[in-house]
Formats: structure tokens, sequence, C-alpha cells
């Protein structure tokens, strides 16, 4: 094999291997971020790579009075972040949707949206703690809340 072609091979080889390593990484949290209470708490999911390894911990449903379901809630958590955060769902873009995530010592966050189905919370990190969530959807005949158990 020439010279030319042992750097072109090689040149390649490290090419493919460094798009494999990308790839493979993506969905991670960013390797030069340390992981903890500080780089987790009110950032959101998917900048982190915190939903690369998401599980849904709780799921219920959001009904209104006449028990028709309007969406739902999760409590939603990362074993690679150590964190948890809150996703809601309304089967309506036309209805005002909130979300909130609640560490057990009072700190939380919230978010809320009119014009979407789907809203995530910012983490909090889960470490030591427990958590829930809590989902509210907004009809003209009222609003309608559920809360998950703790986690």
């Amino acid at each position: 094999m020439t010279n030319a072609r042992r750097l072109a091979a090689s040149v390649f080889t490290a090419a493919v291997l460094t798009a494999g390593l990308i790839a493979g990484t993506a969905g991670a949290a960013n390797a030069a971020t340390t992981i903890s209470k500080s780089t987790i708490d009110g950032k959101m999911p998917a900048a982190m790579g915190c939903k690369a390894d998401q599980k849904t911990i709780y799921h219920k449903l959001i009904k209104n009075g006449a028990g028709t379901p309007l969406g739902y809630i999760d409590l939603m958590a990362s074993n690679h972040c150590h964190s948890v955060w809150a996703h809601v769902h309304s089967t309506s873009k036309t209805r005002d949707i909130f979300a909130q995530i609640v560490r057990k010592n009072g700190s939380s966050y919230a978010a809320g949206a009119t014009g979407t189905t789907d809203l995530n919370t910012q983490m909090l990190w889960d470490k030591g703690t427990t958590s829930h969530a809590i989902g509210m959807i907004a009809t003209p005949n009222g609003t309608f809340k559920v809360q998950t158990a703790n986690y």
C-alpha cells in the first residue's frame, strides 16, 4: 500500500470512528459537564442530553369533570443525569397547559403554554430526595389538575 493510500485509509478510519463517537454520545449529557445539582437544576432535559435515557415514572390522565381525558402528566426521570422533570400533553392545541415539577424540600420549576400540545419543565436534581409532577389543562369549562405520586 502506498503512503498516500495509507494516509487516506487512516483519515477515513479516523472520520468513521469520530462520527461513531459523536453519534453514540449525541444523546448523552455533555461529557465535559460534570453531572451535579448545580449543573442539572433548572436546565432543560434535551439541552443537557438527559432525554437519552429518559423513562416515564408515573403517567396520569388529566380528565374533565365528566371523566373525558384532556391529556396527561408524566413524571420523567434520567438515571444518568440524576434528574426528574414534568411533561404534560394535551389532546388539543387550543387549551392552556401547565406543568410543574416539585422537589420534596419545596424547590420547583413550572412551565405553561398555549397553542402547543406538549410541554416539559426544567429539571430538578433528584439524588437523595423525592419529587412529584403536577399537570393542569384549562378549558372554557374549567381548569383540571392532577398530581403524580412521589418518586
